[in-house]
């Protein structure tokens, strides 16, 4: 992976921009921490932040491959988008 890969992924990005990228609300996400539940977040002096790389775990994280797998999950897996 090259540096400028590595950056994208592992950089910090607002929570509007976090939910454009898993093409949730704001909202949704907020209500996400507030249950414990959804990817890991960051608490900085601007504001929460999110990383694509925690995104996107996140997200792989909720993967099912057969109907016994996904009635183990709490919520639907997340659709992560390209940028």
């Amino acid at each position: 992976m090259t540096k400028e890969e590595l950056a994208f992924w592992n950089s910090y990005i607002a929570e509007d921009e976090a939910a454009d990228f898993i093409g949730r609300s704001p909202r949704t996400l907020q209500e996400w921490r507030q249950k414990g539940r959804g990817p890991k977040y960051y608490r900085t002096v601007t504001g929460i932040r999110y990383t694509r790389h925690d995104l996107r775990e996140d997200a792989e994280a909720g993967v099912a491959y057969s109907t016994r797998d996904y009635a183990c999950h709490q919520r639907k897996p997340l659709e992560v988008r390209a940028s």
